[in-house]
């Protein structure tokens, strides 16, 4: 099994198509779109058949919409981290040792995956991801910097096929 297998939940999510949106510091968008395309390019976890990253979604923290389009990408990343939490409730698994017990299943690969969300590795559950601190939340020492140099910081919208 490859990696992207063993992380993507691909068969379980159902998805034709999966958007993420990244965070990264650049002077311009084809700069950050050029180092969003390396990362991908040389990411092992997940690969995905072609990937897109749209200009027209993407925005750079200048925009007076960027503090908000943040917060909506945190707060996804938040719903999806309390989904898994809440199913892997629903299956049981309630403590430290209901996990220390749990069987290579469905429940064992769904914790996995959520701690993908607090390890800082991206998975194609991901909604949103910071590059600039291999991350699925953002540093109070981030968002000052963001704060103090809004031109250099930017979201670029991904659009994924696997």
């Amino acid at each position: 099994m490859s990696p992207t297998d063993a992380l993507s939940r691909h068969e379980e999510l159902d998805q034709s198509s999966y958007c993420h949106e990244i965070l990264i510091k650049g002077r311009d968008f084809e700069r950050c779109k050029t180092r969003v395309s390396e990362f991908f390019d040389r990411y092992q976890l997940v690969r995905y058949s072609s990937i897109r990253i749209n200009k027209d979604k993407s925005i750079s923290a200048a925009d007076a919409d960027f503090s908000g389009r943040l917060c909506d990408a945190l707060r996804k990343n938040r719903l999806i981290l309390s989904d898994m939490m809440k199913e892997l409730r629903r299956e049981g698994v309630y403590t430290l040792d209901d996990i220390e017990n749990l069987p290579q299943d469905h429940k064992a690969k769904l914790l996995h995956v959520a701690c993908h969300f607090l390890d800082g590795f991206m998975g194609i559950d991901t909604h949103f991801f910071n590059l600039e601190e291999d991350s699925h939340w953002v540093s109070e020492k981030l968002r000052k910097k963001i704060e103090s140099e809004p031109s250099e910081h930017w979201l670029l919208m991904v659009e994924a096929e696997p």
